[in-house]
């Protein structure tokens, strides 16, 4: 048998490999090319819906009925 100490240095080692890497969210993020990858106002993140909104009215804005 294993003595207790070898035991729980194995299951260390072992499930170090197997779990993946906590990250932030800001950090996968990061990671994976979201962060920077838009330009825009510096304030999107804060007023996302305002621009949103701008962005679609503009989009199907109706045409002006002529007289």
């Amino acid at each position: 048998m294993f003595p207790l100490e070898d035991l729980q240095t194995t299951v260390k080692s072992v499930t170090a490999k197997r779990a993946p890497e906590r990250l932030t969210p800001y950090e996968a993020a990061v990671k994976v090319g979201l962060v920077g990858c838009i330009e825009g106002p510096p304030d999107l993140a804060l007023n996302h819906r305002k621009y949103a909104r701008r962005a679609v009215r503009a989009k199907y804005r109706r045409a002006k009925r002529a007289p």
